[in-house]
């Protein structure tokens, strides 16, 4: 879910927000405490050079 969100929003992404929607979506049956918790840091990359060279004509 936050790689997700980090798709559309760039900047950071707060973990207690995302705890906050799981418990929503969930009904809350999900309820994660941020401070027992924390979710796993994600930095967006260039996608890797293909490598491959147009022709020329």
């Amino acid at each position: 879910m936050k790689k997700l969100l980090l798709a559309v929003n760039k900047d950071s992404v707060d973990d207690t927000k995302i705890f906050k929607d799981l418990a929503e979506y969930s009904h809350g049956m999900l309820r994660i405490d941020p401070e027992n918790m924390r979710l796993h840091e994600f930095k967006i990359i260039a996608p890797p050079a293909t490598g491959k060279k147009k022709k020329k004509r």
